[in-house]
């Protein structure tokens, strides 16, 4: 069953991952339940991929900032 999930919140998950003010569980949980957009599903599975263990940090940023655009009308 995938969750609903903004933009806004795909991409304030993965900036605190980068800038390291989130935790383990908050990354783990995101790797671990889908999301019911389409496209903020494959920008978090991108991100699964780009994060631990060796995280891309650029395209981490290049996701949030995708995933925080997808969020605006």
């Amino acid at each position: 069953m995938a969750g609903k999930r903004s933009g806004q919140e795909v991409a304030k998950i993965i900036r605190d991952f980068t800038s390291g003010e989130g935790d383990d569980w908050d990354w783990d949980d995101f790797e671990t339940f889908k999301i019911a957009d389409p496209e903020l599903e494959r920008i978090r599975q991108e991100a699964c991929r780009a994060g631990p263990p060796r995280s891309n940090l650029t395209r981490l940023a290049e996701l949030a900032a995708q995933a925080e655009a997808h969020s605006k009308p």
